[in-house]
């Protein structure tokens, strides 16, 4: 789903970033909907998909808030508190993606690229992150009709750098446990000081 933030409605305050040190379990499902393109495929043929509600709606739009007011690039909902496995992704000035129970394989392409990265999970601290260059992408979003539907795609560069990374948020992984930057002992350490 696409959002523009022409049309965000207004949100009282706005979703404080989680630390990285707080990001202690796996995001889960939303129960309702599917997990996988076989789950997916019986729900539609038996006319059970998911719909659009008002809750789900807000939910992303406190995503796209929370990544605006940060200068994010996306903001996965882990982040800002909601135990589920979704993720906005800003694809251009005024587009959002909605991604729900998004998931990624390594494309035969692609080669590790150790590059700087940051996190609104992990302030004023840039680390090197080995991402992979080409990742073949797999999420469910609801169309321009509201509907439940399976997409994937092949990422490349940028975006397949942040999908991976919002990806690890719902997974309870961070930049922190990612780099190769810092051993064993200072990851702890580090995590710790952003409780």
């Amino acid at each position: 789903m696409l959002l523009n933030i022409d049309n965000i409605p207004t949100i009282k305050g706005y979703d404080k970033i989680v630390l990285a040190g707080n990001l202690t379990k796996p995001a889960g499902y939303l129960p309702e909907f599917p997990k996988t393109l076989y789950e997916f495929t019986t729900l539609k043929e038996q006319g059970k998909l998911p719909k659009l509600t008002p809750q789900l709606l807000n939910w992303f739009w406190r995503m796209v808030k929370a990544s605006l007011v940060n200068k994010g690039l996306g903001v996965a909902a882990v982040q800002i508190g909601l135990q589920k496995n979704m993720f906005v992704i800003q694809e251009s000035d005024k587009v959002f993606r909605v991604y729900i129970h998004p998931t990624y394989s390594v494309d035969s392409s692609s080669v590790v690229i150790n590059e700087e990265e940051a996190c609104l999970s992990v302030p004023k601290l840039s680390l090197i992150v080995p991402r992979n260059s080409v990742i073949l992408a797999s999420w469910f979003e609801f169309n321009e009709n509201e509907e439940l539907v399976y997409k994937n795609e092949l990422l490349e560069g940028m975006y397949a750098k942040v999908f991976q990374h919002e990806t690890d948020h719902n997974l309870a992984i961070s930049i922190i446990d990612r780099t190769n930057e810092l051993n064993r002992a200072k990851k702890r350490t580090l995590l710790k000081s952003l409780r």
